[in-house]
């Protein structure tokens, strides 16, 4: 049954909570592989300005195709399968491009950028979320915010942003393999799981899945066996390959600066 305006409320705790945990968890990461695997803060900066880059070409290119062709069947054809194709693309574009500036560390730069990539949209979501507290009633006008936020669904969405930057990781791990194998069809798959992902949200939205449970159950089993296939991959990058021959030295250096400090 639709709720009326006057019945939609937000649950304030649970709105705090959940955006707190999307606003932070990107800068928890960012600590933890920073300090711990030895990358550049860089390699995040980047992963946070191809995400913000890809998606505004995104939204130039469906403005263009609504504007040329209308809002009808194949608009939201289009809509469904661009964020897996710009965002991969741009995700391919800026690794390239770090692969060939760093030196180092380099299978360990593709989960830096996927960090920043998926932290990135996590802030934003957060900041977005927290404001349903102060903005309620506008949103309500707007036809924003159309049903009742609850501690139960704010938890959910936050949950959904773990799961999102795990994609996000994986994704980027893919995709690096694209670059540095010079093999394409890890960037396919990458674009096929990202509109798959983006697939089910859609059919959330418009009610084909009615509940955001299952909702988080259908994304959280489709990161997980995702991720698990993108780690075991990770773990057999050739080292010849993925890793500089310098790099043992590197880390041996990085270690005694760590300790004299």
């Amino acid at each position: 049954m639709t709720e009326t305006p006057e019945e939609i409320t937000v649950n304030f705790p649970g709105t705090i909570i959940a955006s707190l945990l999307e606003i932070l968890l990107p800068f928890i990461l960012s600590f933890i592989w920073i300090k711990y695997f030895y990358v550049k803060i860089t390699c995040i900066l980047i992963g946070i300005a191809g995400f913000i880059a890809s998606v505004s070409v995104e939204g130039i290119f469906l403005q263009l195709i609504a504007w040329i062709a209308g809002r009808g069947i194949f608009f939201y054809i289009i809509a469904g399968l661009s964020p897996g194709i710009f965002e991969e693309t741009g995700r391919y574009i800026c690794l390239k491009y770090l692969l060939s500036k760093e030196q180092y560390q380099q299978k360990n730069i593709s989960v830096s950028y996927g960090i920043g990539h998926g932290g990135i949209e996590s802030l934003l979501i957060g900041i977005t979320f927290l404001s349903n507290l102060f903005a309620k009633d506008t949103l309500i006008e707007k036809g924003i915010l159309k049903s009742s936020i609850t501690f139960f669904s704010s938890l959910m969405g936050a949950l959904e942003r773990v799961f999102a930057i795990i994609i996000h990781i994986s994704a980027s791990v893919l995709v690096y393999k694209t670059v540095k194998g010079k093999k394409i069809t890890y960037y396919i798959i990458a674009i096929i799981f990202h509109d798959l992902i983006d697939l089910v949200a859609i059919l959330y939205r418009f009610e084909y899945i009615k509940n955001i449970f299952v909702l988080e159950l259908i994304i959280g089993i489709f990161s997980s066996c995702f991720a698990y296939y993108v780690y075991k991959l990770y773990l057999s990058f050739d080292t010849d390959l993925d890793l500089k021959n310098g790099d043992k030295a590197f880390l041996i250096e990085k270690k005694k600066k760590k300790k004299i400090i």
